[in-house]
């Protein structure tokens, strides 16, 4: 029969060793998404101040 209850140190241990990889994962993910979309908005803010410069020269 196995013991009912496993003391606490070792299950922080077990709980830490499932989630702590996940964790790790996770937030490299987020980094990895998040990266280019800095750069994307830059771009986008861009295309558009470049169509309202074009919009004004067609104006005139």
């Amino acid at each position: 029969t196995f013991p009912e209850q496993i003391d606490c140190g070792e299950q922080l241990i077990i709980i830490m060793s499932i989630l702590l990889p996940f964790c790790i994962i996770f937030s490299l993910l987020i980094c990895w998404i998040i990266k280019p979309y800095p750069h994307q908005a830059s771009n986008v803010i861009e295309f558009q101040c470049r169509q309202e410069k074009n919009i004004e020269i067609l104006d005139d």
